[in-house]
């Protein structure tokens, strides 16, 4: 028999039976929301990214059937790839973020912009996620419209010539054009959140800005006015200011202003002013005679110097040209009329007989138009009677001219054949130093073809330098000065050549300086020559330096340690019987260290002398730089011991250098046991290498602790003609000539040598040499 529950189970298998109705009734309703909604609503897995339900939104939205929407992962819709969508996936289950915009594909290839919100939610073990997807195509359109719009208004404000201003209605500007810089002398940035109140010249217009605002506000109307602009640095000017309200809400929030210079305007007006009263003067003034007629060939203006025909101008006006002028004269008038109307301008002469003599007249007719049609004529007679006999008196004059152009042209024949084969170049140039003339040995000197110099600039052939120094000898021809300077010109070849130059005032027939006459000389052969000699007087001062160095070296250094080792020696054979062992011992380590001394400086010594008359070749092969440094510091180990040095070397194992061997073997060697010698007891050396960037050498430097170098020896230490010789801390002599040699070999290597140094803060000798990849 089945056991009667307890009350206590009763009420628990009810409270189970509440919470499944409980999560039944809200799986319908979410799903009844989900499917009903009209947002686009799926629902992914999070792990494998596969759409496991989709609503109806949602295949209307995509373009898909249900089970085809059902069979898509988030990579097939989305255009981000798989690990960007990966790691979003993983920021939603973190709750780390649920907002996004991405871009979705449709069926029909189409691509939408969306926003979507996921929220992350669990079936079991599983991690699902609800997306709302929103289209937002139309707005990412309008929003990219509204800023190519913004973009065109910037561009557009940027680049006016006229100044575009924005004010608040309280009268702050909001924006100013960049243009107003130039216009103005303002900087924008500076003038947003003032008024305008500087930009007036004249209060009064300052005053009718601010009404105009303040009806602006009121009446909604645009308009424009004139007034005088107060630049920051210049005059003022007139400017012409267009205004418009920028209305929102049906109420003004701000004016759009336009400034635009009208000074050219202004003076056009100004200009047609004075170019009218100028009119009335001039008719006023003119001694000939001038006649406006209409179309009907009636008179409408005549000056008062018709009073010369014994008429005064009012009984022309009004009246046609053949009630007025002599038949003879009128059909003159007429035939030329038919030209005229064609639009050609006519000129004939006639005679009239005057109460006091017959005089002769030259007439000038010209069309007047209007809009383009035929509206009239301008006639100008001007009384020609004493130029008619003056033309008789320049006829007889005009034949002894010729006769004398004939002599003039013969002797500027003869000139131009004098120049054209003379062998100096000949130019003649403006004051823009611009050839007007050039003949053929210009041409030649500056490597072009006959004729081709003329209207070329002296400025093309010559460097900016060059070209300073030419116009201070400008200057001097348009003071009336003639002179003479050396020139260097460059050549099209890239060649260059050294010129002399002569130049003198160009004069035109009133004696007024124009421009300079030049004469060319080529003296490249002789500046070459020049060269060489400097060189070889340089190569002469190097040799005697050296020959000094070496009888110097002879004479001095090599003398000393001889005269050490023989009085040493001297005094041990003389006393060694009477010395114990100890001060023998001592006497004997004297001689052998002055011998080594002696020893190394007549290595040097034959080294250099070798290196300078050329015996010593140059054999470069492959030499691994770790185990030839090896060697050296294995053979300048007994110095080091001697001072307890310590010598550091960090060179990389695979460096491999391109040298020669006994070249390198004797800078390094030399650079080391100079380190050594200036080093005092317990201090210590190191070696090191780098790649140089940019090039294929290995910079190797020795850096001692030593007592350093004074700033005024540095620069002396490479040069044979100076002796820098000291002696190390342990009284080391030495002549200088290592380092000598050390430059010489490594520039024989196509390397560079130098040092850094400070007193009492050691020394770093470092050079280059070529370094060979370990690979090849």
């Amino acid at each position: 028999m089945k056991k009667k529950p307890t009350y206590q189970e009763l009420e628990k298998e009810i409270e189970n039976l509440r919470q499944k109705l409980e999560i039944s009734e809200n799986n319908e309703r979410f799903q009844n929301y989900f499917d009903k909604n009209k947002a686009v609503m799926l629902q992914i897995n999070s792990a494998t990214k596969q759409i496991t339900k989709a609503n109806e939104a949602a295949v209307n939205f995509y373009g898909y059937s249900k089970n085809e929407l059902l069979q898509k992962t988030v990579s097939d819709l989305n255009t981000l790839s798989p690990n960007k969508i990966n790691i979003i996936i993983k920021e939603v289950i973190n709750r780390k973020s649920n907002f996004f915009e991405f871009q979705h594909k449709l069926s029909n290839g189409k691509i939408k912009h969306v926003e979507i919100y996921v929220s992350p939610f669990n079936i079991g073990d599983e991690t699902n996620m609800i997306a709302t997807v929103l289209d937002i195509t139309e707005r990412k359109k309008a929003e990219q419209d509204l800023k190519a719009s913004k973009e065109k208004y910037r561009i557009l404000t940027e680049t006016m010539k006229d100044v575009v201003i924005k004010i608040a209605i309280t009268g702050e500007l909001l924006y100013v054009s960049p243009a107003t810089e130039i216009f103005g002398g303002y900087k924008p940035e500076e003038e947003i959140g003032n008024d305008m109140s500087k930009y007036f010249a004249v209060e009064n217009d300052y005053l009718r800005a601010v009404k105009l605002i303040k009806e602006v506000i009121e009446t909604h109307k645009s308009g424009s006015f004139e007034f005088m602009y107060k630049h920051k640095n210049k005059a003022p000017f007139p400017v012409e200011h267009t205004y418009m309200p920028l209305i929102k809400d049906n109420k003004v929030y701000a004016i759009q202003m336009i400034l635009r210079d009208i000074s050219d305007r202004k003076h056009a007006e100004q200009a047609l002013k004075v170019s009218e009263e100028r009119f009335r003067s001039i008719m006023k003034s003119m001694d000939d005679i001038v006649f406006m007629l209409d179309k009907e060939n009636r008179f409408v203006l005549v000056n008062t110097a018709s009073r010369d025909l014994y008429l005064k101008p009012e009984m022309f006006l009004g009246k046609k040209h053949s009630e007025v002028i002599p038949k003879h004269v009128d059909d003159l008038y007429n035939a030329a009329m038919i030209n005229v109307k064609k639009g050609k301008t006519e000129e004939y002469e006639y005679f009239l007989d005057m109460p006091d003599k017959t005089r002769c007249y030259a007439l000038k007719l010209s069309p007047i138009y209007n809009n383009s049609k035929f509206d009239g004529t301008v006639s100008v007679v001007r009384d020609i009677t004493n130029r008619k006999k003056a033309e008789q008196i320049i006829m007889d004059n005009n034949n002894k001219l010729q006769s004398l152009n004939k002599k003039v042209v013969k002797n500027e024949q003869r000139l131009k054949t004098i120049i054209e084969n003379q062998g100096e170049g000949f130019g003649i140039m403006n004051f823009d130093e611009e050839f007007i003339f050039a003949n053929p040995a210009a041409c030649e000197i500056f490597n072009l073809s006959n004729g081709q110099l003329t209207n070329r600039n002296l400025k093309e052939f010559v460097e900016e330098e060059e070209w300073s120094r030419i116009l201070q000898q400008t200057a001097k021809r348009k003071l009336n000065e003639t002179s003479t300077y050396d020139l260097i010109i460059s050549l099209a070849n890239n060649s260059k050549k050294h010129l002399t130059v002569t130049a003198s005032p160009d004069y035109d027939i009133n004696k007024n300086i124009i421009g300079t006459i030049g004469v060319f000389r080529d003296i490249t052969e002789r500046k070459k020559s020049e060269q060489a000699l400097k060189e070889s007087e340089t190569k002469l001062r190097e040799s005697n330096a050296t020959k000094d160095k070496f009888f110097s070296i002879i004479a001095h250094d090599l003398k000393s340690p001889f005269n050490a080792i023989l009085g040493f020696s001297e005094i041990l054979a003389q006393n060694h019987k009477k010395y114990d062992d100890e001060k023998r011992e001592k006497i004997i380590k004297y001689v052998n260290n002055s011998a080594n001394n002696t020893f190394k400086l007549l290595e040097n010594l034959l080294t250099w002398s070798r290196s300078q008359s050329g015996v010593i070749r140059y054999s470069p092969e492959k030499l691994h730089l770790k185990i030839l440094l090896f060697e050296t510091i294995l053979s300048l180990q007994e110095q080091a011991i001697k001072k307890n040095i310590s010598i550091l070397d960090t060179i990389f194992e695979n460096d491999i250098v391109f040298a020669d061997k006994n070249m390198i073997e004797t800078v390094l060697r030399n650079l080391i046991s100079n380190a050594i010698k200036f080093t005092n007891n317990g201090g210590n050396i190191i070696i090191s290498s780098k790649k140089q960037n940019d090039s294929n050498f290995i910079e190797i430097s020795i850096k001692d602790s030593g007592v350093g170098i004074p700033k005024g020896t540095i620069d002396d230490l490479f040069r044979i003609d100076k002796n820098t010789s000291t002696q190390g801390t342990d009284n080391e002599v030495g002549t200088g000539l290592g380092l000598i040699l050390c430059k010489e070999f490594v520039e024989k290597h196509g390397g560079k040598i130098w040092v850094e140094s400070e007193e009492n803060e050691g020394s770093i000798f470092s050079f280059t040499i070529s370094k060979i990849n370990d690979k090849n």
